[in-house]
């Protein structure tokens, strides 16, 4: 069998011719055959080198992501569907090989035991990881448990790591040391019923002394003498409204009692009947405190008596949503403007006298700790108006 290839600027003629003399012919239009296929090769060798540029890239990539997760001090695993572990980083090995396991394929709910920080309770690890398969998010403070029986307070992070639509979700594992910040608040938390027993002891045996000493000047008292024992009983006094300030700040910082509700009309008005003083009382709440709740209206409205020199007192409680908002408004003196930012704080003292800050330092920490705010400025034409935000009862 004869062929022949023709070529041409407009063509490629393919020729066989048979024994018989029949003739077939093949046109290409515009380029010759080898034009095409050399330009497809070089298409070929392109994207490959795309590819291993990609593949370079990938490694690179995961070569740092590596590094890094290898250079986090938390404990970070990650877990497949199957349960079984993935990856994991040096920190997460050492806690393995603490635990004595030297097998690090297994299923991960049997290379770790855990229970609950608050109560003695082991811990469903299982139950944990399906909730996140299920979509939901899970931090909580944990104690892990060592086969040698030695216990450690980790956070314990479990989330979703979204992978294809068609592929079920790896989840990513995630133990960060929290021993010895559970070891200094437990610390802590000794030290402060210390110093409340040390406080209250202090409280009970001055509190009984001034109250001999103050009855012993009530029966000193003569019309000679008067104006020397009338100092000393007001400094006696002061001493007593001190001590139960103490306990009011103690109350304030470091009560464990739970909010209940309270109708503030009611509050303001039986601190109001104490005071010798006009006042006006409108709205009404049901606001979410404790008993601290009335030491906050009375250091207010005290204060404003005692050092504002006030004669009226305008309390204003209006509700919405979320918050209660009050206004306490007085008449008196009222509070520069240089000071006004500062008057909240504990060290703070103003006046020729000196007066220490610690009141209104308590009816902001006991307003905090209820979740809510307070703030002042100046009164039209005189005085001083404290605002606040108390959360609602629900």
């Amino acid at each position: 069998m004869n062929m022949k290839l023709i070529t041409s600027e407009s063509h490629v003629r393919l020729n066989r011719q048979p024994e018989y003399d029949s003739c077939c012919s093949l046109t290409i239009p515009g380029q010759s055959i080898y034009d095409r296929l050399s330009m497809l090769n070089n298409e070929l060798v392109n994207i490959q080198r795309e590819l291993i540029k990609k593949n370079l890239q990938i490694e690179f990539q995961n070569k740092r992501f590596r590094q890094t997760i290898g250079n986090i001090t938390d404990s970070i695993a990650i877990i497949g569907p199957d349960r079984k572990i993935k990856f994991i980083n040096d920190s997460f090995k050492r806690m393995l090989e603490i635990k004595g396991h030297s097998n690090i394929e297994g299923d991960i709910c049997a290379l770790i035991g855990i229970r609950y920080a608050d109560v003695d309770d082991v811990c469903d690890f299982r139950e944990m990881m399906g909730l996140v398969e299920g979509g939901s998010s899970f931090c909580q403070d944990v104690i892990l448990v060592h086969n040698d029986g030695c216990e450690q307070h980790v956070e314990m992070n479990i989330s979703r790591i979204e992978g294809n639509a068609n592929q079920d979700s790896d989840l990513l594992l995630v133990f960060h040391d929290i021993d010895q910040r559970k070891k200094l608040e437990y610390q802590q938390a000794e030290m402060n019923e210390f110093l409340r027993v040390i406080n209250s002891i202090l409280r009970h045996d001055i509190s009984n002394d001034l109250a001999v000493v103050r009855m012993s000047l009530d029966m000193m008292v003569t019309d000679e003498n008067w104006d020397i024992a009338k100092k000393a009983i007001k400094s006696v006094d002061k001493c007593v409204q001190l001590m139960t300030r103490m306990q009011e700040l103690e109350s304030a910082l470091f009560s464990d009692e739970s909010l209940k509700s309270f109708n503030l009309r009611g509050v303001v008005a039986s601190v109001l009947e104490n005071y010798d003083v006009d006042f006006c009382l409108e709205g009404n709440c049901m606001v979410a405190g404790d008993e601290a709740l009335y030491s906050v209206f009375d250091n207010m409205i005290s204060n404003s008596i005692t050092h504002g020199h006030a004669d009226r007192i305008d309390v204003s409680i209006k509700g919405n949503k979320n918050f209660c908002e009050v206004s306490v408004a007085d008449d008196g003196i009222g509070i520069p403007l240089e000071v006004q930012s500062m008057v909240f704080d504990k060290n703070f003292k103003y006046g020729s006298r000196g007066h220490t800050g610690i009141g209104l330092y308590i009816v902001k920490k006991i307003i905090e700790r209820y979740g809510g705010e307070v703030t002042l400025r100046t009164n039209v034409p005189s005085g001083t108006i404290f605002d606040l935000k108390l959360p609602i009862s629900l």
